[in-house]
């Protein structure tokens, strides 16, 4: 059996496959070992996995299965996951509960997406939600990464990086009359402090510019509105992708593209038209990435 954990600090989506390819999924806390001590993972690890493999429901028919050797691989991909500290945290959290287990693998959440959209074959992997960030990828490993920067400093093309650009505006007064007309309806307690103290002392900034693209969404077909998703997404694809087409490097070139987050697929028509306008072939826009990822180690743990 393999335990396959994809994780945000929000979130963690479990899948429990069997060799046979039938296969259970589940929810449950995220832990994002950048903010949780070591214990914290372990319990929510535990918190998540105990009482639904002890379930009555009979989606487990073993209750033991935790003390024994059924689980024989287990791949967590999540945010947060940075070489040293980070990872031996979540290792050690599984470690507690499958002392048998043959194998831990701990990953990004950027694997992940890659590992789910090209599976043993090559591409530019990319994650498109509240941030941005993508890589180069061939057969299974990341090839090269591309630093997103943050929200400050990059991000372009995710929710916080249009958010950003729509406030701005708006607090410098360049919004067009209808769409600042709109804007104040749909927000009317919005103002310059709350914007400012949100921005430059809330916990999550990044979030709550995020939240602006359910805005831009209603007013996607406003000219103003279209042209701030084309840029976005344009210039998401000139910092970062562009790099990788048909280039003369050890690493080559490829015009590949796929693309995960809500980000991508809500805006997924303005996306592909970007990719297009910029020389690339979009492979898919997944919305999730779960079922790709169980695809991935089925094909690879079964020819072993």
């Amino acid at each position: 059996m393999i335990l396959i954990a994809d994780s945000g600090s929000t979130s963690i989506e479990w899948s429990l496959v069997w060799r046979n390819g039938n296969c259970e999924t589940f929810l449950s806390n995220g832990a994002n070992p950048v903010f949780l001590s070591p214990g914290r993972i372990a319990e929510r690890f535990r918190d998540a996995l105990l009482p639904y493999l002890h379930s009555e429901n009979g989606s487990v028919a073993n209750e033991s299965i935790i003390e024994s050797e059924e689980v024989e691989e287990i791949y967590y991909y999540g945010a947060g996951v940075l070489p040293g500290e980070p990872t031996k945290m979540v290792m050690e959290a599984f470690r507690e509960i499958f002392p048998r287990s043959a194998k831990i693998q701990v990953h990004s959440d950027m694997l992940a997406a890659a590992r789910a959209l090209f599976g043993n074959g090559r591409g530019l992997a990319c994650i498109l939600g509240t941030g941005s960030n993508c890589a180069l990828y061939e057969a299974g490993e990341i090839v090269e990464k591309v630093n997103s920067g943050g929200f400050i400093l990059g991000d372009e093309g995710g929710g916080a990086y249009m958010g950003k650009r729509l406030i701005a505006d708006f607090v410098k007064g360049l919004l067009p009359s209808r769409i600042e007309k709109e804007f104040k309806r749909e927000y009317p307690d919005i103002d310059y402090p709350r914007i400012v103290s949100q921005v430059y002392k809330g916990e999550m900034p990044s979030k709550y510019l995020a939240g602006f693209t359910y805005f831009i969404k209603q007013q996607e077909d406003d000219p103003y509105i279209n042209g701030l998703i084309a840029s976005s997404f344009d210039s998401f694809f000139e910092r970062n992708l562009v790099r990788f087409l048909s280039r003369e490097t050890s690493n080559g070139g490829t015009d590949q593209v796929g693309f995960v987050g809500s980000v991508a697929k809500v805006f997924e028509s303005q996306l592909t038209l970007s990719a297009q306008r910029h020389g690339f072939k979009v492979r898919d826009i997944m919305d999730g990435i779960s079922e790709g990822l169980i695809k991935y180690h089925l094909e690879n743990h079964n020819g072993q």
